[in-house]
């Protein structure tokens, strides 16, 4: 009876690309505030490392392909049966980029972007939508992005995916919302992850506007999300105001952001 009683005091996170950056820094921050942490990666290595860093509090985590229906579907029966089918936060954060014009990106590599980035989050959330609409006050937390505010040169099929996972936050929220299920996405610019450090073509866009950013911020706006609710969470005073000029005056978006983000004559690919 004590141990039932334990798991239904607990409380339950459930992340994408769990192993590295953004998900391994909110998986730290939310086992340290107590929570009963469990996710997904293709990372095996790292995620023994991050089950070594985070204990006990590790539930669950396990190598997965988020783009895989029947893997995910096991992860979270394996889940439902750990939690009494309970989860209290999804957080959809698995996600590859590739930065360049659009005819230099194999076709291959702008698929495997569509299927992590948007498919995988669709995928994801399918199957824990049972164990969120068996908990009071669950969330689902997509990971967007400061592109999917207006599409970037060199980014173009990354700001694609990100653009649909808005749309479909959006759209989900108001669905969710006669379940009393609360969604929301983080819409944060460059972020020092692996995916921008070791990418081995960086967009001009970049260098321009810089990476200022840590995992660790990203995770500290994710636990406020947990708590302080609205639709999009955008990320630094800069791009809230580049969002409100562009809302203020919609004229001034496509020149603005060409002269942000777009290689200037001569630029070296």
């Amino acid at each position: 009876m004590l141990f039932q009683k334990k798991i239904m005091e607990s409380k339950y996170i459930f992340i994408t690309g769990i192993a590295n950056g953004i998900g391994k820094a909110t998986a730290l921050l939310f086992a340290q505030k107590g929570w009963q942490v469990s996710g997904v990666d293709i990372d095996e290595i790292s995620l023994e490392k991050l089950k070594q860093e985070i204990g006990n509090q590790a539930i669950f985590l396990q190598k997965a392909d988020v783009c895989s229906t029947t893997e995910m579907q096991v992860v979270f029966e394996k889940l439902a049966s750990l939690t009494q089918n309970r989860l209290d936060v999804l957080v959809n954060n698995a996600g590859i980029l590739r930065m360049g014009f659009f005819e230099n990106i194999s076709l291959d590599e702008q698929k495997k972007m569509i299927d992590i980035n948007f498919w995988g989050v669709i995928n994801t959330t399918y199957w824990a939508l049972p164990l969120l609409k068996n908990t009071k006050s669950s969330q689902i937390i997509n990971l967007s992005s400061a592109s999917a505010i207006y599409g970037v040169p060199e980014f173009c099929v990354y700001a694609a995916t990100k653009h649909a996972v808005r749309g479909f936050t959006e759209g989900l929220e108001i669905e969710l919302s006669r379940l009393n299920i609360k969604v929301s996405d983080i819409m944060p610019p460059f972020v020092n992850t692996d995916m921008l450090g070791k990418a081995e073509y960086k967009a001009w866009a970049v260098g321009k506007m810089g990476i200022h950013l840590q995992p660790q911020e990203i995770a500290q706006k994710i636990w406020k999300a947990t708590h302080q609710h609205q639709t999009h969470h955008i990320l630094t005073f800069k791009l809230k105001f580049l969002n409100f000029l562009g809302n203020l005056f919609p004229f001034i978006r496509k020149p603005l952001m060409k002269k942000l983000t777009m290689p200037k004559e001569g630029y070296i690919k």
